[in-house]
C-alpha cells in the first residue's frame, strides 16, 4: 500500500478503468481539508479481479468529471462534480451527498441532487447505472464502537408506537394508521417503475424511442450515449439502432401521472440541466450505420 502526503493510498488489483479515463488526486488537496493520520474508509471500485481500492483519510472526498475532484472519471455520464463524501469526527456518520444531474444511487435508491445520506459498511454506490456501470463499495475503517444497543426495540411510550434504539439514541416512531394512504403510495410507486428511464432510473423527461427495439429513454440520457463507441446500438438491449423518435404518447401519459403525483417530479434545476444536455432537436433522428 503506497501512501502519498499521508492522505491517499491505493492498491490496484486490476483497474477496470484504464489510466486515460481515471485520475486520482492527492486527497486532502481541496481548500480547507486537513488530512487525518489514518484512513477512515476504503472505496472499492469494480469487482473481483477487475477492481481497485482507494483509501481515504481527508475530511472530504469528491468524485466527478473535472480535474478539481479527488477521483476523476471522464465518462460523459458523470457530472462535473458528481458526489461528495464527508467524514466527521468521532462516531458521527460518514455522509454522501448527491451533487449530480443523472443521480447517485445507494443500494439501488436514488439520493436526489443536494440530498445526503449516511453510509454504512458494505453499501454499494452507483455513479453510472447504465452499461458500462461505474460503482464502488464503501468500507468503513473506523474502530467499531459498542453496537450492543443498536437495533433494539422498546415498546414503552404507549400510543401503539415503538421507541427505536440506534447507537444509544432514542427515537419515538408512532405507528401510521393510514392503510389506505400506504396502499395508494405503493400503487403509485409500482406504476412509476414503468415510467423510469433505464439509464438514469428517474421518470422520463422528453421521452425518445429507439427503432426497431422500441426501448424508451430520456432524450438527454440517450444524447449522452451518442458520443460513445456504442452509439449505434440501443443502450438497453444493444440491438443496432436505425432511428430515434420522440415518443409524444408516452410523454403525455407521464405528464398526467406527474400531475397526480407531484412528489415524483424532478426539480426545475434538474430539468434545466437535462434540457441543456439534450442533443435531439428534431422529431426523429437517423442513426448512421457507419
Amino acid at each position: 500500500k503506497n501512501r502519498r502526503s499521508g492522505s491517499l493510498s491505493q492498491r490496484s488489483l486490476f483497474s477496470r478503468h484504464p489510466p486515460p479515463n481515471i485520475t486520482h488526486r492527492g486527497i486532502g488537496n481541496m481548500a480547507g481539508d486537513m488530512p487525518s493520520e489514518e484512513p477512515w474508509c476504503e472505496l472499492e471500485f469494480g469487482a473481483g479481479s477487475e477492481s481497485s481500492v482507494t483509501s481515504v483519510s481527508s475530511k472530504t472526498f469528491c468524485i466527478g468529471r473535472t480535474s478539481a475532484n479527488d477521483r476523476v472519471e471522464t465518462d460523459q455520464r458523470v457530472s462535473s462534480k458528481h458526489c461528495l463524501l464527508t467524514f466527521g469526527e468521532g462516531s458521527s456518520p460518514i455522509m454522501i451527498t448527491d451533487t449530480s444531474t443523472n443521480g447517485t444511487f445507494v443500494n439501488g435508491a436514488k439520493l436526489g441532487k443536494g440530498k445526503s445520506q449516511a453510509l454504512k459498511e458494505g453499501d454499494k454506490v452507483e455513479i453510472v447505472v447504465g452499461e458500462p456501470k461505474l460503482t464502488f463499495t464503501f468500507r468503513d475503517l473506523r474502530p467499531k464502537a459498542d453496537e450492543s444497543a443498536s437495533g433494539e426495540e422498546d415498546d414503552e411510550g404507549g400510543g401503539g408506537g415503538k421507541t427505536l434504539v440506534h447507537s444509544k439514541t432514542l427515537v419515538y416512531a408512532p405507528e401510521d394508521d393510514g392503510a389506505a394512504g400506504k396502499s395508494s403510495t405503493k400503487a403509485a410507486a409500482d406504476i412509476s417503475e414503468e415510467f423510469k428511464c433505464p439509464i438514469c432510473l428517474c421518470i422520463f423527461h422528453k421521452c425518445v424511442t429507439t427503432i426497431p427495439c422500441m426501448h424508451n429513454f430520456c432524450s438527454s440520457c440517450y444524447s449522452q450515449t451518442m458520443d460513445t463507441p456504442q452509439a449505434r446500438k440501443c443502450p438497453q438491449c444493444r440491438v443496432p439502432t436505425t432511428e430515434v423518435r420522440r415518443n409524444h404518447t408516452l410523454a403525455n401519459i407521464v405528464e398526467k401521472f406527474l400531475e397526480e403525483h407531484p412528489e415524483l417530479k424532478r426539480s426545475a434545476e434538474d430539468l434545466a440541466a437535462l434540457d441543456a444536455e439534450d442533443k435531439i432537436t428534431t422529431e426523429s433522428l437517423r442513426v448512421s450505420s457507419r
